[in-house]
């Protein structure tokens, strides 16, 4: 696909000239210098778009036309795809935007037209749809380093078309798009990791996923891990991508709760946020600011990998456990036979013995009393 300097040359050599055909329109303002370009493989149109610096605000939209190759002639049936141009502000490019539509079945790349719109979805008084400029050939006119540094193209797939990654428990995935702020947290709000509008420059979807604190390498001497948790990137089609860097810093907010305050030995200021550098195998400290009012710390981001916060106690301030007591055994009596002679009678069992005594005594007198005698 031709290069998009190629498209700012064209708009620098427009200028304020006559509008290149398909460039311009009646009755709802003038746009000049506008180009687009297409690329098509696979089944996947990508479309890219750019005014120049006579963008007109009545624009809300544009529609993508697409039939097979060698088509002149289209109709509502060649409708594609509506997409909203992003807006810049580097002059003299006012508006940069590239899209994908897939699931054509063309053999060949198709012919394209695109047709731009209002709020109300109205076309902008054309009345046919628009041809792609002449040439995108670039000319002797050398493009300033700093505005082609500044073009990024971006590339949003649609959300039906994402195939979704499924959250691991107590985590979050999102979609995240090129022109739209979106925040990713865990189930219990605890870790947020927040991209701002134009952190990529293309569709990709986003994890924030909860570990348990024994499944991640240890921490630095004297220092506790009080959450650990993997922050991951996917693009579209659902693949891990662990090469994604971001055109804008992504911001890493955790919650500390009074436990880890007190890890910290009550200094705030001693919970970090700590990265895990796998090459290296070793936790490091990320720039960590503190945030008393809302109890949080946060740590700005470009890439993503496995994140813990880490409590880092002054020397002699770590928590002391309390102990806790482990019930002793009670013993258990060990059974002895008995030995004869070692059990004294009680005081009841000796006066029974003698109140029995007595009474033999007295029945044998009372019976020799009342016995006959002989002579």
């Amino acid at each position: 696909m031709v290069t998009l300097v190629a498209l700012v040359v064209l708009l620098l050599n427009a200028g304020n000239a006559a509008s290149a055909p398909g460039t311009s329109h009646s009755g709802g303002g003038v746009i000049s210098d506008m180009g687009f370009d297409t690329a098509y493989e696979n089944g996947v149109l990508q479309v890219c778009i750019i005014f120049g610096e006579h963008w007109d605000a009545t624009v809300a939209g544009v529609q993508v036309y697409a039939a097979a190759a060698g088509t002149t002639t289209f109709t509502s049936d060649h409708l594609r795809k509506t997409i909203t141009p992003t807006r810049t502000s580097t002059f003299p490019v006012k508006v940069l935007f590239c899209a994908q539509i897939s699931g054509l079945t063309f053999t060949a790349a198709p012919a394209v037209r695109l047709q731009l719109i209002n709020t109300s979805s109205a076309q902008l008084g054309y009345g046919s749809v628009l041809t792609p400029v002449a040439t995108f050939i670039p000319t002797a006119t050398p493009v300033p380093p700093a505005l082609a540094a500044a073009i990024v193209a971006t590339v949003i797939v649609e959300t039906d078309q994402v195939t979704p990654v499924t959250a691991a428990t107590g985590g979050e995935v999102k979609i995240v798009q090129p022109n739209a702020a979106t925040t990713v947290a865990s189930s219990d709000a605890k870790i947020s990791l927040a991209a701002p509008s134009g952190a990529v420059t293309k569709t990709v979807q986003i994890e924030v996923k909860p570990i348990d604190v024994a499944d991640v390498p240890a921490p630095p001497s004297s220092s506790f891990i009080r959450d650990a948790f993997e922050l991951n990137v996917y693009d579209d089609k659902g693949v891990a991508n662990t090469t994604t860097s971001f055109t804008n810093t992504l911001t890493l907010t955790v919650k500390y709760t009074t436990d880890d305050l007190a890890f910290a030995g009550g200094d705030a200021t001693k919970l970090v946020i700590m990265r895990y550098h796998s090459a290296s195998k070793k936790w490091i400290a990320q720039n960590t600011q503190l945030d008393l009012v809302n109890k949080t710390v946060w740590a700005s981001l470009r890439s993503l990998s496995t994140f813990a916060l880490v409590a880092q106690p002054a020397p002699g301030r770590e928590p002391t456990p309390t102990p806790t007591a482990t019930p002793k055994p009670e013993p258990t009596a060990t059974p002895m036979p008995p030995v004869v002679g070692d059990v004294a009678p009680s005081n009841g069992l000796v006066l029974g013995i003698i109140a029995l005594g007595l009474a033999l005594v007295a029945t044998g007198g009372i019976y020799l009393a009342r016995a006959p005698r002989r002579n």
